[in-house]
């Protein structure tokens, strides 16, 4: 008797290569390093660290949550440090941690390589005109901005709204206060004859975007109980003049438009929150724009002389980025090209959708765009049938701000707030999607979470 013919299921081939790809690139990654280690005669320990690497790689799997947020917690305070192997350095570690849980979650493999794939598809095929050196070091940041994804959505351990609120806390904490200090003592740098604050980030624009997250974060928190309560309004002043001490509007629009949002929400819609925040919101709004940095910054726009100012500027560099991008419609110039000068010299474009159009083409903002608005139709959805609603409409309200933002800022290019932005918007959505072993049942009209349930009733 022989035996009966293997039936193979649908799609098992498919998981199959998926879980092998990782751990094959991550062997064959370590042992080309080894190799470039011998041909280089690199010291015996380098070579054995680099021969070991997969081994730490697979240890490091539990523990790849904590490691994430102490790497954010470190990019933030050095991100100004002017040593671009330490930050370098951080993104290849967070590529290394979305490595390690991408070897146990196999589903993920194929989408990700795809990704980094077309990353370094577009990266080569700008190289050539617009230096190696910015297409390839920009998609290889993209790459760590797609590991803190990876490893928030899937990296073992228990996540909160609470928790994620807390790790933006701590992220953004020492920039606040070093941007304080900046503001109460006018050592920061000067921008246009006017002194604006950056704490430890590289950038004044960048810690806006930084310091908004974190007082929208504490301001989610106010709301969700009375633990705390002194403590985290004592953070939200904190984050809020280190917010006016930056000095930038679109900063402020973004902690406007995020706070709109999540009070805007059925998840924590209530008369009493609205009022109150949107009380809190005007005289927040008042004391920024009346202050030394945004009466300055204001200043710039009321004149009839803006020739020379940030918009101004910012109107031509568009018009340059889009005669770049009209050279190749379809699939842009590669990433990274915008920051090169062959196309605005000495800056970058202050537009993240001009900016993808120009390095990426209409197929590559349309992706983009179609990836945000995606994900903001699910999170709102979930808004109505996830367990913890607050957590979706907290979600929706970062990508609604970043989208807000991204029309006259690099906000993508900010490394450490977009990094933060990422890791808040994955962790809600793992916080709100279903549970495994649970169903949706439909409860007095809207979708619940029923674990009792053996299957979606209605």
């Amino acid at each position: 008797m022989g035996h009966p013919p293997t039936v193979v299921a649908p799609g098992s081939v498919r998981a199959t290569l998926a879980d092998r790809a990782v751990p094959l690139a991550v062997v064959t990654l370590a042992g080309l390093g080894v190799a470039a280690g011998l041909w280089a005669g690199l010291p015996p320990v380098v070579l054995l660290a680099l021969a070991a690497a997969p081994l730490a790689l697979l240890f490091s799997y539990r523990a790849a949550l904590g490691i994430l947020v102490v790497a954010l917690v470190a990019r933030a305070v050095l991100d100004n440090a002017g040593n671009q192997l330490v930050t370098g350095g951080i993104a290849a570690g967070v590529i290394a941690l979305a490595i390690v849980v991408l070897v146990r979650t196999p589903g993920w493999a194929a989408p990700v390589l795809a990704i980094v794939a077309a990353l370094f598809g577009s990266a080569f095929a700008g190289a050539g005109a617009h230096g190696g050196e910015n297409t390839y070091t920009e998609a290889l940041r993209l790459v760590s901005c797609l590991g803190v994804v990876v490893v928030a959505v899937n990296a073992p351990g228990r996540l909160t709204l609470r928790r994620v609120a807390h790790v933006v806390q701590a992220v953004a904490l020492v920039p606040a206060v070093l941007a304080v200090q900046q503001f109460a003592t006018g050592t920061g740098g000067l921008n246009n004859g006017v002194m604006r604050s950056a704490g430890s980030l590289a950038h004044p624009n960048s810690a806006a975007v930084l310091f908004a997250l974190a007082a929208f974060s504490t301001f989610a928190l106010l709301l969700d109980s009375a633990r705390r309560r002194w403590v985290h309004a004592g953070l939200l002043a904190t984050f809020l003049v280190a917010q006016v001490s930056t000095g930038s509007i679109g900063g402020l629009v973004t902690l406007i438009v995020m706070v709109v949002v999540y009070l805007g929400s059925a998840a924590v819609r209530r008369a009493d929150r609205i009022l109150l925040g949107l009380l809190g919101l005007a005289l927040g709004a008042y004391a920024a724009t009346t202050s030394r940095v945004g009466a300055a910054r204001l200043a710039e726009y009321s004149s009839d002389n803006t020739e020379g100012t940030s918009l101004d500027w910012r109107i031509h560099a568009w018009a340059n980025v889009l005669g770049a991008w009209r050279r190749n419609p379809v699939l842009g110039n590669g990433i990274g090209a915008t920051q090169s000068d062959s196309i605005i010299e000495g800056n970058i474009p202050h537009n993240e959708y001009v900016r993808l159009l120009a390095e990426t083409g209409v197929v590559g903002l349309a992706v983009v765009v179609g990836v945000g608005l995606w994900f903001a139709l699910r999170l709102r959805a979930r808004m109505r049938s996830a367990t913890y609603p607050a957590a979706a409409a907290f979600g929706l309200a970062i990508i609604t701000g970043l989208a807000v933002n991204s029309l006259a800022a690099n906000t993508m290019l900010y490394s450490v707030p977009f990094y933060v932005a990422l890791f808040a918007v994955g962790a809600c959505w793992r916080i709100t999607r279903p549970r495994e072993g649970e169903d949706l049942a439909l409860n007095g009209g809207r979708w619940v979470t029923d674990p009792m349930a053996k299957s979606p009733t209605r």
